[in-house]
Protein backbone atom coordinates (compact mmCIF):
# COMPACT_ATOMS: atom_id res chain seq x y z
CA UNK A 1 0.00 0.00 0.00
CA UNK A 2 1.12 3.57 -0.73
CA UNK A 3 0.81 6.39 1.77
CA UNK A 4 -0.23 9.35 -0.40
CA UNK A 5 0.46 11.89 2.31
CA UNK A 6 4.01 10.61 2.63
CA UNK A 7 4.43 10.59 -1.16
CA UNK A 8 3.21 14.21 -1.39
CA UNK A 9 5.65 15.30 1.28
CA UNK A 10 8.58 13.51 -0.41
CA UNK A 11 7.62 15.08 -3.73
CA UNK A 12 7.64 18.63 -2.36
CA UNK A 13 10.79 18.04 -0.29
CA UNK A 14 12.64 16.98 -3.42
CA UNK A 15 11.53 20.06 -5.35
CA UNK A 16 12.60 22.24 -2.41
CA UNK A 17 16.20 21.27 -3.18
CA UNK A 18 16.06 23.34 -6.36
CA UNK A 19 15.27 26.94 -7.16
CA UNK A 20 12.27 27.55 -9.38
CA UNK A 21 10.36 30.53 -10.67
CA UNK A 22 6.59 31.06 -10.81
CA UNK A 23 4.87 32.29 -13.92
CA UNK A 24 2.21 33.49 -11.55
CA UNK A 25 1.47 32.94 -7.87
CA UNK A 26 -0.25 29.61 -7.26
CA UNK A 27 0.50 28.33 -10.75
CA UNK A 28 0.05 24.67 -11.59
CA UNK A 29 3.70 24.63 -12.71
CA UNK A 30 7.12 25.44 -11.34
CA UNK A 31 9.61 26.68 -13.93
CA UNK A 32 13.37 26.08 -13.90
CA UNK A 33 15.28 29.08 -12.56
CA UNK A 34 16.87 29.68 -15.97
CA UNK A 35 13.52 29.68 -17.77
CA UNK A 36 13.26 32.68 -20.08
CA UNK A 37 10.57 33.04 -22.73
CA UNK A 38 12.94 35.19 -24.78
CA UNK A 39 15.49 32.38 -24.96
CA UNK A 40 13.29 29.61 -26.31
CA UNK A 41 11.96 29.14 -29.85
CA UNK A 42 8.33 30.03 -30.53
CA UNK A 43 7.76 26.42 -31.59
CA UNK A 44 9.69 23.18 -31.79
CA UNK A 45 9.99 19.65 -30.46
CA UNK A 46 9.09 19.57 -26.78
CA UNK A 47 9.69 16.62 -24.49
CA UNK A 48 7.18 15.39 -21.94
CA UNK A 49 8.16 13.04 -19.14
CA UNK A 50 5.34 10.92 -17.75
CA UNK A 51 4.84 9.05 -14.50
CA UNK A 52 2.19 7.75 -12.17
CA UNK A 53 1.43 9.44 -8.86
CA UNK A 54 3.29 6.65 -7.10
CA UNK A 55 6.59 6.87 -8.97
CA UNK A 56 6.73 10.60 -9.71
CA UNK A 57 9.57 11.00 -7.21
CA UNK A 58 11.65 8.47 -9.18
CA UNK A 59 11.12 10.47 -12.36
CA UNK A 60 12.18 13.64 -10.55
CA UNK A 61 15.33 11.98 -9.26
CA UNK A 62 16.23 10.68 -12.72
CA UNK A 63 15.49 13.84 -14.70
CA UNK A 64 15.70 17.08 -12.73
CA UNK A 65 19.39 16.87 -11.67
CA UNK A 66 20.30 16.18 -15.33
CA UNK A 67 18.20 19.11 -16.59
CA UNK A 68 19.67 21.44 -13.99
CA UNK A 69 23.26 20.37 -14.65
CA UNK A 70 22.85 20.92 -18.38
CA UNK A 71 20.90 24.21 -18.05
CA UNK A 72 17.89 22.83 -19.93
CA UNK A 73 14.70 24.88 -19.57
CA UNK A 74 11.74 22.95 -18.17
CA UNK A 75 8.66 23.07 -15.99
CA UNK A 76 7.35 20.55 -13.47
CA UNK A 77 3.97 20.07 -11.77
CA UNK A 78 4.10 21.96 -8.45
CA UNK A 79 2.28 19.47 -6.21
CA UNK A 80 1.51 15.79 -6.38
CA UNK A 81 -2.21 16.25 -5.68
CA UNK A 82 -2.39 18.52 -8.76
CA UNK A 83 -0.69 15.83 -10.81
CA UNK A 84 -3.22 13.28 -9.57
CA UNK A 85 -6.04 15.51 -10.84
CA UNK A 86 -4.15 16.09 -14.06
CA UNK A 87 -3.90 12.34 -14.71
CA UNK A 88 -7.65 12.02 -14.28
CA UNK A 89 -8.12 14.45 -17.17
CA UNK A 90 -9.44 17.30 -14.99
CA UNK A 91 -7.20 19.84 -16.81
CA UNK A 92 -7.87 18.43 -20.26
CA UNK A 93 -7.29 15.11 -21.99
CA UNK A 94 -4.09 16.32 -23.69
CA UNK A 95 -2.49 17.07 -20.29
CA UNK A 96 -2.68 13.51 -18.96
CA UNK A 97 0.70 12.14 -17.87
CA UNK A 98 2.76 15.31 -18.30
CA UNK A 99 4.81 15.58 -15.12
CA UNK A 100 7.73 17.47 -16.69
CA UNK A 101 7.74 19.53 -19.88
CA UNK A 102 11.12 20.29 -21.45
CA UNK A 103 11.86 23.10 -23.91
CA UNK A 104 15.06 22.32 -25.88
CA UNK A 105 16.79 25.37 -27.31
CA UNK A 106 17.26 23.76 -30.74
CA UNK A 107 16.88 20.50 -32.63
CA UNK A 108 20.34 19.17 -31.71
CA UNK A 109 19.68 19.75 -28.02
CA UNK A 110 16.32 18.01 -28.40
CA UNK A 111 17.93 14.89 -29.90
CA UNK A 112 20.56 14.69 -27.17
CA UNK A 113 18.24 15.37 -24.24
CA UNK A 114 15.51 12.96 -25.32
CA UNK A 115 17.97 10.12 -25.78
CA UNK A 116 19.79 10.83 -22.51
CA UNK A 117 16.54 10.88 -20.53
CA UNK A 118 15.32 7.77 -22.31
CA UNK A 119 18.36 5.89 -21.02
CA UNK A 120 18.03 7.33 -17.51
CA UNK A 121 14.37 6.32 -17.16
CA UNK A 122 14.34 3.00 -18.96
CA UNK A 123 13.12 0.90 -16.02
CA UNK A 124 10.35 3.31 -14.98
CA UNK A 125 6.71 2.96 -16.08
CA UNK A 126 4.44 5.92 -16.71
CA UNK A 127 1.06 7.01 -18.02
CA UNK A 128 0.56 7.19 -21.76
CA UNK A 129 0.41 10.78 -23.04
CA UNK A 130 -2.44 10.91 -25.59
CA UNK A 131 -1.18 13.96 -27.48
CA UNK A 132 2.38 12.72 -27.94
CA UNK A 133 4.54 10.23 -29.73
CA UNK A 134 6.49 7.93 -27.43
CA UNK A 135 10.24 7.77 -27.95
CA UNK A 136 11.40 4.33 -29.04
CA UNK A 137 9.74 1.89 -26.60
CA UNK A 138 9.98 4.14 -23.55
CA UNK A 139 7.15 4.07 -21.05
CA UNK A 140 7.79 7.64 -19.85
CA UNK A 141 9.54 9.71 -22.56
CA UNK A 142 7.23 11.37 -25.11
CA UNK A 143 7.54 14.18 -27.61
CA UNK A 144 5.60 16.25 -30.08
CA UNK A 145 6.08 19.30 -32.27
CA UNK A 146 4.13 22.23 -30.87
CA UNK A 147 4.05 25.79 -29.61
CA UNK A 148 6.55 26.85 -26.96
CA UNK A 149 4.77 30.19 -26.85
CA UNK A 150 1.01 29.71 -27.21
CA UNK A 151 -1.09 31.85 -29.52
CA UNK A 152 -4.76 31.50 -28.60
CA UNK A 153 -7.56 32.69 -30.82
CA UNK A 154 -11.24 31.73 -30.87
CA UNK A 155 -10.62 28.94 -28.36
CA UNK A 156 -7.99 27.36 -30.59
CA UNK A 157 -4.23 27.19 -30.13
CA UNK A 158 -1.81 28.26 -32.84
CA UNK A 159 1.96 28.30 -33.20
CA UNK A 160 4.44 30.36 -35.14
CA UNK A 161 6.81 28.24 -37.21
CA UNK A 162 10.47 29.14 -37.88
CA UNK A 163 9.53 30.32 -41.40
CA UNK A 164 7.00 32.80 -39.94
CA UNK A 165 3.87 30.87 -40.87
CA UNK A 166 1.20 30.59 -38.18
CA UNK A 167 -0.60 27.25 -38.09
CA UNK A 168 -2.96 25.55 -35.68
CA UNK A 169 -1.33 23.60 -32.87
CA UNK A 170 -3.61 20.58 -32.86
CA UNK A 171 -1.77 18.99 -29.94
CA UNK A 172 -1.59 15.65 -31.67
CA UNK A 173 1.16 13.44 -33.05
CA UNK A 174 1.62 15.27 -36.33
CA UNK A 175 4.49 17.49 -37.48
CA UNK A 176 3.57 20.55 -39.62
CA UNK A 177 4.36 20.04 -43.29
CA UNK A 178 6.57 23.13 -43.28
CA UNK A 179 8.94 21.50 -40.78
CA UNK A 180 11.79 19.63 -42.44
CA UNK A 181 13.67 18.11 -39.51
CA UNK A 182 15.03 14.61 -39.90
CA UNK A 183 14.10 12.79 -36.71
CA UNK A 184 14.27 9.10 -37.55
CA UNK A 185 12.20 7.84 -34.60
CA UNK A 186 9.14 9.72 -35.88
CA UNK A 187 9.36 7.91 -39.23
CA UNK A 188 9.37 4.36 -37.88
CA UNK A 189 6.05 2.59 -38.36
CA UNK A 190 4.39 1.05 -35.30
CA UNK A 191 2.35 -2.03 -36.06
CA UNK A 192 0.48 -4.56 -33.93
CA UNK A 193 1.96 -7.66 -35.57
CA UNK A 194 4.64 -8.67 -38.04
CA UNK A 195 3.61 -7.79 -41.60
CA UNK A 196 2.23 -10.95 -43.21
CA UNK A 197 4.31 -10.36 -46.35
CA UNK A 198 7.42 -11.55 -44.46
CA UNK A 199 7.33 -15.34 -44.21
CA UNK A 200 9.85 -16.65 -41.67
CA UNK A 201 11.75 -19.57 -43.19
CA UNK A 202 14.45 -20.06 -40.60
CA UNK A 203 15.47 -18.72 -37.19
CA UNK A 204 19.18 -18.06 -37.67
CA UNK A 205 19.80 -16.82 -34.15
CA UNK A 206 17.72 -16.11 -31.07
CA UNK A 207 19.01 -14.70 -27.80
CA UNK A 208 18.13 -12.20 -25.07
CA UNK A 209 18.75 -9.09 -27.16
CA UNK A 210 16.60 -10.24 -30.09
CA UNK A 211 16.75 -12.47 -33.11
CA UNK A 212 17.88 -12.89 -36.71
CA UNK A 213 15.55 -14.56 -39.21
CA UNK A 214 15.73 -15.66 -42.81
CA UNK A 215 12.49 -14.55 -44.47
CA UNK A 216 10.79 -14.61 -47.83
CA UNK A 217 9.32 -11.27 -48.89
CA UNK A 218 6.07 -12.28 -50.57
CA UNK A 219 5.85 -8.88 -52.26
CA UNK A 220 8.93 -9.28 -54.48
CA UNK A 221 9.59 -13.01 -53.87
CA UNK A 222 13.11 -12.35 -52.60
CA UNK A 223 14.97 -13.84 -49.67
CA UNK A 224 15.82 -11.29 -47.01
CA UNK A 225 17.09 -11.09 -43.45
CA UNK A 226 14.89 -9.75 -40.65
CA UNK A 227 16.59 -8.52 -37.48
CA UNK A 228 14.90 -7.94 -34.15
CA UNK A 229 16.03 -5.93 -31.14
CA UNK A 230 14.06 -6.34 -27.92
CA UNK A 231 13.30 -3.68 -25.32
CA UNK A 232 15.29 -4.35 -22.13
CA UNK A 233 16.99 -7.32 -23.83
CA UNK A 234 20.57 -7.78 -22.56
CA UNK A 235 20.37 -4.44 -20.78
CA UNK A 236 23.75 -2.71 -20.41
CA UNK A 237 24.87 -0.51 -17.52
CA UNK A 238 24.34 2.61 -19.66
CA UNK A 239 20.68 1.72 -20.29
CA UNK A 240 21.33 0.55 -23.86
CA UNK A 241 19.46 -2.65 -24.72
CA UNK A 242 18.87 -4.96 -27.66
CA UNK A 243 16.38 -2.56 -29.23
CA UNK A 244 18.88 0.31 -29.13
CA UNK A 245 21.63 -1.86 -30.61
CA UNK A 246 19.35 -2.89 -33.48
CA UNK A 247 18.41 0.75 -34.13
CA UNK A 248 22.10 1.65 -34.17
CA UNK A 249 22.90 -1.14 -36.62
CA UNK A 250 20.10 0.00 -38.93
CA UNK A 251 21.47 3.56 -38.80
CA UNK A 252 24.95 2.37 -39.76
CA UNK A 253 23.76 0.07 -42.55
CA UNK A 254 21.66 2.88 -43.97
CA UNK A 255 24.82 4.99 -43.92
CA UNK A 256 26.65 2.24 -45.83
CA UNK A 257 23.84 1.61 -48.33
CA UNK A 258 25.96 2.43 -51.39
CA UNK A 259 28.64 -0.12 -50.46
CA UNK A 260 28.42 -3.50 -52.15
CA UNK A 261 29.91 -5.51 -49.27
CA UNK A 262 27.48 -4.56 -46.51
CA UNK A 263 23.75 -5.46 -46.57
CA UNK A 264 21.34 -2.87 -47.91
CA UNK A 265 18.50 -2.08 -45.53
CA UNK A 266 14.88 -1.61 -46.50
CA UNK A 267 12.02 -1.35 -44.03
CA UNK A 268 11.92 -0.77 -40.29
CA UNK A 269 9.07 -0.97 -37.80
CA UNK A 270 8.14 -1.51 -34.16
CA UNK A 271 6.01 -4.44 -33.07
CA UNK A 272 4.99 -3.91 -29.45
CA UNK A 273 8.28 -3.67 -27.54
CA UNK A 274 10.60 -4.86 -30.29
CA UNK A 275 12.26 -3.06 -33.20
CA UNK A 276 12.59 -4.92 -36.50
CA UNK A 277 14.35 -4.10 -39.73
CA UNK A 278 14.66 -5.86 -43.07
CA UNK A 279 18.01 -6.15 -44.77
CA UNK A 280 19.42 -7.67 -47.92
CA UNK A 281 20.15 -11.40 -47.93
CA UNK A 282 23.82 -11.64 -48.82
CA UNK A 283 24.87 -14.75 -50.72
CA UNK A 284 27.73 -16.80 -49.37
CA UNK A 285 28.61 -18.71 -46.24
CA UNK A 286 30.31 -17.61 -43.09
CA UNK A 287 34.07 -17.59 -43.05
CA UNK A 288 33.76 -20.12 -40.23
CA UNK A 289 31.86 -22.58 -42.40
CA UNK A 290 34.22 -21.92 -45.33
CA UNK A 291 37.39 -22.51 -43.28
CA UNK A 292 36.14 -25.65 -41.51
CA UNK A 293 35.01 -27.35 -44.71
CA UNK A 294 37.84 -26.47 -47.08
CA UNK A 295 41.59 -26.77 -46.91
CA UNK A 296 42.93 -23.20 -47.14
CA UNK A 297 46.47 -22.56 -48.30
CA UNK A 298 48.66 -19.89 -46.75
CA UNK A 299 48.39 -17.82 -49.93
CA UNK A 300 44.57 -18.09 -49.91
CA UNK A 301 44.48 -17.03 -46.25
CA UNK A 302 46.61 -14.01 -47.07
CA UNK A 303 44.36 -13.05 -49.99
CA UNK A 304 41.22 -13.38 -47.85
CA UNK A 305 42.74 -11.26 -45.07
CA UNK A 306 43.81 -8.65 -47.62
CA UNK A 307 40.26 -8.39 -48.99
CA UNK A 308 38.79 -7.98 -45.51
CA UNK A 309 41.44 -5.39 -44.59
CA UNK A 310 40.69 -3.26 -47.66
CA UNK A 311 37.05 -3.07 -46.62
CA UNK A 312 37.96 -2.12 -43.05
CA UNK A 313 40.16 0.68 -44.40
CA UNK A 314 37.34 2.02 -46.57
CA UNK A 315 34.77 1.94 -43.77
CA UNK A 316 37.15 3.71 -41.43
CA UNK A 317 38.24 6.36 -43.95
CA UNK A 318 34.70 7.12 -45.22
CA UNK A 319 32.75 6.94 -41.97
CA UNK A 320 35.24 6.68 -39.11
CA UNK A 321 33.88 3.24 -38.27
CA UNK A 322 35.63 0.84 -35.92
CA UNK A 323 33.81 -2.48 -36.21
CA UNK A 324 34.96 -3.94 -32.86
CA UNK A 325 33.36 -7.33 -33.47
CA UNK A 326 35.15 -8.96 -36.40
CA UNK A 327 35.11 -12.74 -36.35
CA UNK A 328 34.67 -15.79 -38.55
CA UNK A 329 30.89 -15.72 -38.07
CA UNK A 330 30.16 -12.16 -39.19
CA UNK A 331 32.14 -12.29 -42.42
CA UNK A 332 30.57 -13.91 -45.47
CA UNK A 333 32.49 -15.34 -48.44
CA UNK A 334 30.91 -16.48 -51.72
CA UNK A 335 32.09 -18.99 -54.35
CA UNK A 336 34.13 -16.26 -56.09
CA UNK A 337 35.81 -15.36 -52.78
CA UNK A 338 33.95 -12.05 -52.56
CA UNK A 339 33.74 -10.77 -48.99
CA UNK A 340 30.72 -9.25 -47.21
CA UNK A 341 30.62 -7.84 -43.69
CA UNK A 342 27.56 -8.27 -41.48
CA UNK A 343 26.57 -7.50 -37.85
CA UNK A 344 27.38 -3.92 -36.87
CA UNK A 345 25.44 -3.49 -33.61
CA UNK A 346 28.65 -3.00 -31.61
CA UNK A 347 30.46 -0.90 -34.21
CA UNK A 348 31.58 2.56 -33.12
CA UNK A 349 31.53 6.01 -34.69
CA UNK A 350 32.61 9.01 -32.68
CA UNK A 351 29.41 11.06 -32.96
CA UNK A 352 26.49 12.20 -30.83
CA UNK A 353 23.98 9.45 -30.32
CA UNK A 354 26.45 6.59 -30.65
CA UNK A 355 25.91 3.93 -27.98
CA UNK A 356 28.62 3.75 -25.31
CA UNK A 357 31.49 1.38 -26.01
CA UNK A 358 31.31 -1.79 -23.95
CA UNK A 359 33.71 -4.69 -23.55
CA UNK A 360 32.14 -7.24 -25.82
CA UNK A 361 33.10 -9.25 -28.85
CA UNK A 362 33.45 -12.77 -30.17
CA UNK A 363 35.66 -14.88 -27.86
CA UNK A 364 39.01 -15.52 -29.46
CA UNK A 365 38.86 -12.36 -31.58
CA UNK A 366 39.10 -9.53 -29.07
CA UNK A 367 41.11 -8.60 -26.01
CA UNK A 368 39.01 -8.17 -22.87
CA UNK A 369 41.86 -6.43 -21.05
CA UNK A 370 41.82 -3.29 -23.22
CA UNK A 371 39.98 -0.05 -22.44
CA UNK A 372 38.64 2.51 -24.87
CA UNK A 373 38.31 1.96 -28.60
CA UNK A 374 40.71 2.35 -31.53
CA UNK A 375 41.41 0.91 -34.96
CA UNK A 376 43.91 -1.38 -33.24
CA UNK A 377 40.92 -3.34 -31.93
CA UNK A 378 40.05 -4.24 -35.53
CA UNK A 379 43.70 -5.00 -36.32
CA UNK A 380 43.74 -7.37 -33.34
CA UNK A 381 40.66 -9.16 -34.74
CA UNK A 382 42.16 -9.30 -38.25
CA UNK A 383 45.34 -11.09 -37.12
CA UNK A 384 43.18 -13.48 -35.06
CA UNK A 385 41.22 -14.29 -38.22
CA UNK A 386 44.49 -14.89 -40.07
CA UNK A 387 45.68 -17.16 -37.25
CA UNK A 388 42.51 -19.27 -37.31
CA UNK A 389 42.49 -19.50 -41.11
CA UNK A 390 45.97 -21.01 -40.88
CA UNK A 391 45.07 -23.12 -37.82
CA UNK A 392 41.56 -24.56 -38.29
CA UNK A 393 42.18 -27.16 -35.56
CA UNK A 394 42.69 -24.33 -33.03
CA UNK A 395 39.46 -22.74 -34.22
CA UNK A 396 37.57 -26.02 -33.78
CA UNK A 397 38.90 -26.18 -30.24
CA UNK A 398 37.72 -22.63 -29.61
CA UNK A 399 34.16 -23.10 -30.86
CA UNK A 400 33.76 -26.46 -29.11
CA UNK A 401 35.01 -25.21 -25.75
CA UNK A 402 33.10 -23.90 -22.76
CA UNK A 403 33.50 -20.18 -23.45
CA UNK A 404 33.42 -19.13 -19.80
CA UNK A 405 36.18 -21.60 -18.93
CA UNK A 406 38.07 -20.61 -22.06
CA UNK A 407 37.98 -16.96 -21.08
CA UNK A 408 39.40 -17.73 -17.66
CA UNK A 409 42.11 -20.10 -18.84
CA UNK A 410 43.38 -18.57 -22.06
CA UNK A 411 45.16 -15.29 -22.63
CA UNK A 412 44.14 -14.36 -26.18
CA UNK A 413 47.47 -12.66 -26.85
CA UNK A 414 49.27 -16.01 -26.30
CA UNK A 415 48.07 -18.06 -29.25
CA UNK A 416 50.15 -21.12 -30.08
CA UNK A 417 52.48 -19.94 -32.84
CA UNK A 418 55.17 -22.59 -32.41
CA UNK A 419 54.56 -24.42 -35.70
CA UNK A 420 54.00 -21.34 -37.85
CA UNK A 421 56.07 -19.56 -40.48
CA UNK A 422 58.34 -16.85 -39.04
CA UNK A 423 56.71 -14.14 -41.19
CA UNK A 424 53.27 -15.19 -39.98
CA UNK A 425 54.46 -15.19 -36.37
CA UNK A 426 55.79 -11.67 -36.86
CA UNK A 427 52.55 -10.22 -38.23
CA UNK A 428 50.32 -12.01 -35.70
CA UNK A 429 52.45 -11.08 -32.69
CA UNK A 430 52.61 -7.44 -33.76
CA UNK A 431 48.83 -7.31 -34.14
CA UNK A 432 48.16 -9.03 -30.82
CA UNK A 433 50.56 -6.69 -29.03
CA UNK A 434 49.10 -3.53 -30.64
CA UNK A 435 52.34 -2.75 -32.47
CA UNK A 436 50.64 -2.23 -35.85
CA UNK A 437 49.40 1.34 -36.04
CA UNK A 438 46.95 1.11 -38.94
CA UNK A 439 45.21 -1.39 -41.18
CA UNK A 440 47.25 0.05 -44.06
CA UNK A 441 50.42 -0.97 -42.23
CA UNK A 442 48.97 -4.45 -41.77
CA UNK A 443 48.28 -4.58 -45.51
CA UNK A 444 51.84 -3.56 -46.29
CA UNK A 445 53.16 -6.43 -44.19
CA UNK A 446 50.77 -8.80 -45.96
CA UNK A 447 51.77 -7.53 -49.39
CA UNK A 448 55.43 -8.10 -48.57
CA UNK A 449 54.61 -11.74 -47.92
CA UNK A 450 52.39 -12.05 -51.00
CA UNK A 451 55.12 -10.98 -53.43
CA UNK A 452 57.62 -13.49 -52.06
Amino acid sequence: MYNKTLLRNEYEMFLDKYRFTDSKLGSHWLYSENFNMKCIPESGFKIHVSSTVFNAIHIQEACIPYLEQNSIQFKVVRKLNLFELQNRGVFGFSQIGKLITIYPSDFNEFKKVINDLYLKTKLIEGVNIPSDFKYRSSKVIFYRYGAFIDIKKNNKYYMKLPNGNIVEDKRDKSIPRDINLDFSDYKIDRVLELPKRFLILEILRKRGKGGTYKVLDLKDRKLKIMKEGTYLGELEESGIDGLDRALWEFYLLELFNELDYTPNVYEKFYVENSFFFIQEFKKGRTLEDFSLNKSISRKEAQNILSKIAHKIIELNSLYGVIIRDLSMTNILIDENLNISLIDFEYAHINEQGAPPVIKIGSPGFYDESTNGVSIKDDIYSLVCIYYYLLNPSSYKKLINSNIDLYRRSVNYTNKDLSSMNKEDINIIEKGLNYEIESVSELLSLLNEMLVK
